[in-house]
C-alpha cells in the first residue's frame, strides 16, 4: 500500500493515545522533532491491515519507553 498523507492524521490521534497509555512514552514522543514524528507515523500509517497497524503502534511505544529509559 502507497504512503496516504490523509491516514497519517487520523493514525496521529491513534498513536498518542496509545502512548498516553505511559506518560513517559507520550514525553518521549513529544520530544522527537517533528521529522521524527513524521518517519514514525508513515511506519505506522503504511500499514495495510489495522493488526499491522495496531502492532506497529505497540513497537513505536516500546522505542519510546526505550528512549525514555535512556534519558
Amino acid at each position: 500500500m502507497k504512503h496516504k498523507p490523509e491516514n497519517e492524521a487520523g493514525e496521529r490521534a491513534a498513536l498518542e493515545q496509545t502512548l498516553a497509555t505511559r506518560p513517559e512514552a507520550l514525553a518521549a514522543w513529544s520530544a522527537l522533532p517533528p521529522s521524527r514524528q513524521a518517519e514514525w507515523l508513515r511506519y505506522v500509517a503504511e500499514a495495510a491491515r489495522p493488526q499491522t497497524r495496531e502492532r506497529r503502534r505497540a513497537k513505536v511505544l516500546e522505542a519510546m519507553l526505550a528512549r525514555a529509559c535512556e534519558a
